[in-house]
């Protein structure tokens, strides 16, 4: 009999408050649950290790109703919380997996343990502590130049989420040749409704945390001073961070929606006449899918893992150039339409299926 290989899957990013990192895991979840109901994975069994403290929000738990395949086992540990989750992460955590019997523990969130038998997939989502270090925290940018260099070197795989973030990634962690490997995310299209754009608002959605990489003001300034065009970000949850942007506005329309939920997201998208995403530097960029999926344009920064993401389906400008996202902006092409169909056709392969087949490939190899 074929020894079934149990992997369990480090799941306390998966929080209440929605992050690019747990947004992402959430969606390779789904595809694993999507991949394990239909069949034909009988070799694999699969653990979920979730943090229970953020089940008191009843949509956080409503999040978890579509997972009947994958075992979920709940953890107050915070690995945010140094150095308590420092702890659990190095000391408690290798001891719940060896009573646990795991084979394969997949650490999604940059950083993992060092310590036990069982092997290690670990997921590095971009380079930026090291790339744009004043999105961050003196101390926190120490703790993860730290961290994730211990943890890539323990590690049995490595993966990124586009080209661009393992390039720049193994050339900084000195990651030997055949160790890492691409793993796009992945979405659910079907789960996004499509509105044509002769129906649009007249309003630029930007789905962005409050990291200063982001990049907000070049698009307040853009628009500064002209009402034609309504600008609303969504996700910017930082009070500080929020004072600081609406002290730059200019006799413009701009709107603030901290929670970035995923029906407030949907329902943006579906009404925006353009999605706008001017950050500086990223590991991939889940919006951009959403947008394509919504069949909203977008226009994006002109760096390579956009590129890498999109292809063909946007409008590209320097991050930095005010001129040219006041011209973008304000002039969504006429001619969109070929761009969004473009989209559409490049959303397949970012699909949740591919994710979790290939994810479960890694997971086969690094046992064998």
């Amino acid at each position: 009999m074929t020894h079934k290989i149990h992997v369990v899957i480090d799941a306390r990013t998966v929080r209440a408050v929605r992050t690019g990192v747990g947004n992402g895991l959430h969606r390779q979840l789904l595809g694993l649950e999507g991949a394990l109901a239909a069949g034909g994975h009988d070799h694999v069994a699969v653990t979920i290790l979730r943090f229970a403290p953020d089940l008191a929000d009843s949509g956080f738990r409503a999040r978890w109703d579509p997972f009947h395949h994958l075992k979920i086992v709940d953890t107050s540990a915070d690995y945010t919380q140094h150095p308590a989750g420092d702890w659990w992460l190095h000391r408690t955590l290798p001891s719940l997996l060896h009573r646990m019997a795991a084979d394969v523990l997949y650490s999604p969130a940059f950083i993992g343990p060092t310590r036990g038998s069982f092997k290690r997939v670990l997921m590095i989502h971009d380079d930026l502590i090291w790339s744009q270090p004043a999105s961050y925290p003196t101390g926190f940018r120490a703790y993860m130049n730290h961290m994730i260099r211990r943890s890539a070197k323990a590690a049995d795989r490595i993966l990124y989420p586009s080209q661009d973030a393992r390039q720049r990634c193994d050339a900084l962690l000195g990651s030997p040749p055949g160790r890492s490997d691409v793993l796009h995310h992945g979405i659910d299209a079907a789960a996004f409704a499509i509105a044509p754009l002769s129906t649009r608002e007249k309003f630029v959605a930007c789905i962005a945390s409050g990291e200063r990489r982001k990049n907000h003001e070049v698009l307040i300034r853009a628009l500064a001073n002209q009402h034609a065009l309504k600008l609303v970000f969504i996700g910017i949850g930082d009070e500080a961070r929020l004072r600081e942007l609406k002290s730059i506005i200019r006799d413009q329309d701009v709107e603030f929606i901290p929670s970035a939920n995923e029906a407030t997201i949907r329902d943006h998208l579906q009404r925006a006449s353009a999605c706008a995403l001017s950050t500086r530097g990223e590991g991939f960029g889940l919006p951009v899918l959403e947008a394509m999926a919504s069949g909203t344009p977008v226009i994006l920064s002109d760096i390579p893992v956009m590129r890498e993401v999109a292809g063909d389906a946007a409008q590209y400008i320097q991050p930095d150039d005010v001129d040219g996202w006041r011209a973008a902006l304000l002039n969504v092409p006429a001619d969109a339409q070929p761009r969004v169909d473009a989209g559409l056709r490049r959303l397949p392969q970012f699909s949740l299926e591919t994710n979790a087949l290939h994810l479960l490939r890694h997971f086969q190899e690094v046992t064998r």
